[in-house]
This record gives C-alpha cells, sequence and structure tokens, in this order.
C-alpha cells in the first residue's frame, strides 16, 4: 500500500465507508508507519497526528466492543462517528498525567510527546509549566524557552518530540546548554539527558536554528532527512521539511560537517564554513556547497519573511507555514516564476495586497484558504 493510498483509506473511515478487513488494513499499516524500524514512509506532523488519533479510536473501540456481533457493529460506528467529528475538525483529544484526567487541544498548539505516547499541550503565556519525568526536570521560562537541566539522579534517558505546528515558532534548551529555535510545522525529537562517553543526537522534521554548547568529547549530530550533521559548537540552520526536494544546511559561525545519513565512513563528508549553504538533493543524495548570506535563511526567527529567487510554489509553501494558511495556485503559469521580496511582520492579507500591487497577482480569501487566480 502506498502513502496515498492509505490516507484515502483513512478518509474512507473518516465518512463510515470503511469495511471491516479496511479497517484492519488501516490498522497494520499505521502501526508500521509509526515504527521506526519499519518506517514505510515520511509523515508530515500533520499526516503522524491523524495516524496517531486513529490508533485512539480503534483501542476505544476495542475496549467498548460488545460480545454480540450485530450490536458491536452499531456499536463500532456509533464510537467511531464521534472521533470522526473530531479527526475532521482537527480536534483531538488525549490523555494525560492522572487518574482518569482528559483534555481536548487542536493542532495549532505546540505539544510534547512523552516516550509512553502521551502529550502534554505547552501553553507560551504559561510561565509556571514544569514537568518532572524519570528524574529529569523541564519547565517553560519567562522568555517562552522550554528548558531541560542536567540531572544526576536520572534513571534512564527518555526520548522526547516537541511538535510546533504552523503558524507558531518555539525555542528549546537541551540538557547539555545548546538552543533550538523551532521554525512554523517543525518537530525534533531528542533525550531528555545526554549520556556520558555517548554522542549529542537529536531527529529534525522541519526548520530549525541550533545554537550547539561546545563539548569536544561529545560530538553533536543532527539527524536530517537524508542528510546527518556533525558538529562540536556553532551556530546554524538547518531545513528539512518533508515536501521539500533538498534539505539544506546554512552556517553562521563555526564548522560543519555534512554527510549523507547512509555514509559511515570521512569520504562522504563535506565541511561547511561561515557563511556557506549545503545542501543535498534527496532524489540521489547529492551534495552542493555555495555561498549565500546567512541572514536570509534565519529572518523568520524574528517574524520575517524574506525570498530570494525562490519559485511562486516554493514560496506558497513558506507562507502556508508561516500564517498557517491553506494557499491554492490556480494559475500554472506563475508556478515556476522566480520571485524576491522581503516582508516584516505584517498580516496575511496585507502580504497578498502587496503581491497584487506590485507583482500582479490577484487571489482571494474565503476563511483559512487563500485562491491563486
Amino acid at each position: 500500500m502506498t502513502k496515498s493510498e492509505f490516507f484515502d483509506l483513512l478518509e474512507k473511515f473518516e465518512k463510515g465507508t470503511c469495511s471491516t478487513s479496511e479497517v484492519k488494513l488501516l490498522k497494520h499499516y499505521c502501526e508500521k508507519a509509526q515504527t521506526k524500524e519499519e518506517s514505510l514512509w515520511q509523515l508530515s506532523n500533520k499526516e503522524a497526528v491523524k495516524i496517531r488519533l486513529f490508533k485512539r479510536i480503534l483501542k476505544t473501540i476495542e475496549d467498548q466492543k460488545p460480545k454480540q456481533q450485530s450490536i458491536g457493529k452499531r456499536r463500532y460506528w456509533s464510537i467511531a462517528a464521534v472521533f470522526i467529528i473530531l479527526l475532521g475538525s482537527g480536534v483531538l483529544l488525549k490523555q494525560f498525567f492522572g487518574e482518569g484526567e482528559h483534555r481536548v487541544f487542536t493542532e495549532d498548539q505546540i505539544t510534547l510527546e512523552l516516550p509512553n505516547g502521551e502529550l502534554k499541550v505547552i501553553e507560551k503565556s504559561d510561565s509556571n509549566y514544569s514537568l518532572t519525568s524519570n528524574g529529569s526536570v523541564h519547565k517553560l521560562n519567562n522568555s517562552q524557552t522550554l528548558i531541560y537541566h542536567e540531572s544526576e539522579n536520572s534513571k534512564a534517558v527518555e526520548y522526547h518530540t516537541l511538535n510546533v505546528p504552523y503558524g507558531k515558532t518555539f525555542k528549546l534548551q537541551l540538557a547539555d546548554g545548546s538552543k533550538v529555535h523551532l521554525n512554523a510545522g517543525s518537530s525534533i525529537k531528542y533525550p531528555s539527558q545526554f549520556r556520558e562517553g555517548k554522542n549529542r543526537e537529536v531527529t529534525l522534521k522541519g526548520e530549525a536554528f541550533f545554537e550547539v554548547a561546545h563539548d569536544s568529547l561529545h560530538p553533536f549530530l543532527v539527524n536530517a532527512d537524508h542528510l546527518q550533521i556533525s558538529v562540536l559548537g556553532t551556530k546554524f540552520n538547518v531545513q528539512s521539511y518533508i515536501e521539500d526536494k533538498t534539505t539544506d544546511v546554512v552556517l553562521v559561525e563555526g564548522a560543519v560537517a555534512l554527510s549523507p545519513n547512509e555514509i559511515s565512513d570521512t569520504k562522504g563528508r563535506f565541511i561547511l564554513s561561515p557563511g556557506e549553504m549545503g545542501s543535498i538533493m534527496k532524489d540521489n543524495n547529492r551534495i552542493a556547497i555555495t555561498e549565500t548570506t546567512p541572514d536570509i535563511y534565519i529572518s523568520w526567527m524574528e517574524g520575517r519573511l524574506v525570498f530570494r529567487e525562490i519559485s511562486f510554489n516554493n514560496m506558497i509553501k513558506k507562507l502556508e507555514r508561516h500564517y498557517d494558511k491553506t494557499i491554492i495556485n490556480n494559475n500554472e503559469l506563475l508556478a515556476k516564476e522566480k520571485f524576491s521580496a522581503s516582508f516584516g511582520k505584517i498580516e496575511v492579507t496585507k502580504l497578498f495586497e502587496s503581491l497584487k500591487k506590485y507583482h500582479g497577482i490577484n487571489y482571494t480569501a474565503s476563511g483559512d484558504t487563500i485562491y491563486i487566480n
């Protein structure tokens, strides 16, 4: 089954038209899709959320399934119908710590996924947020940064995943003091504590700016799509969205080594110097290095949008993430046309008014969707 076929079948489930055999097939593939060792596809944040919710739907149905088959079928769809509404509307039901405690949240909230699969909603306005888990204390400080502290009492290393939805950015400080600024539509998986004598290793989906704390005895590794970045202490930006054709690394300070994920020796490594960008083509794993202006690629941390010779389709992708809007291009002539533009912190409608004025791009807006005519 392809990824497209899987989500087509999931859509049938949402409509309540799946057969029993199709539901079993969905269950089988969603389990494989979320197993690291048997990962079938690269999943976006929203796709991964849908799969997690679907698995919880099946578990709830299984827990409440009656013994008699005839009644079971009616009960099956009555239970499923409630969750289908939640799935389609983007409202998710998750269980948090504490007996019987449940909380409803939406896909536009920042979440922290714990090793047992439970999610914690992180509210930027809550400066008192804190959580103690397995000896590792982390909290949200007044500068809206989720901070981890080194702990000698930690019995075992936990892996946490921080998810940042479209339309938002967020900051993270790891246990070694390294800082990560996550862009919209991104997630990072990392250990709550770094082990003595082991590499400091994290996995990124999306885009982030790293300020790595220097530690010559423990190299810092960032695993991105098709690419591994190795550093000792430096500042760099990584853009590795699933839908992009390349994974790009822009170095601001220090030095980093780039290598395709399957390369284990030093022969396939490329060293970046400040002011350079390393890009790996995902279809052939070839790495190219070019000179660039780092400020263009890190402007997003200040809420600015800077585009230089970027295709209209790629620009749309960035705008969708930044504003959490759906943008549909009905003008095929614009798709590959190159654009250069700079925008400060402005509303999306004002941005498109500017595109209309200076580039002749006509658009209409309806709710959270923008149509390019």
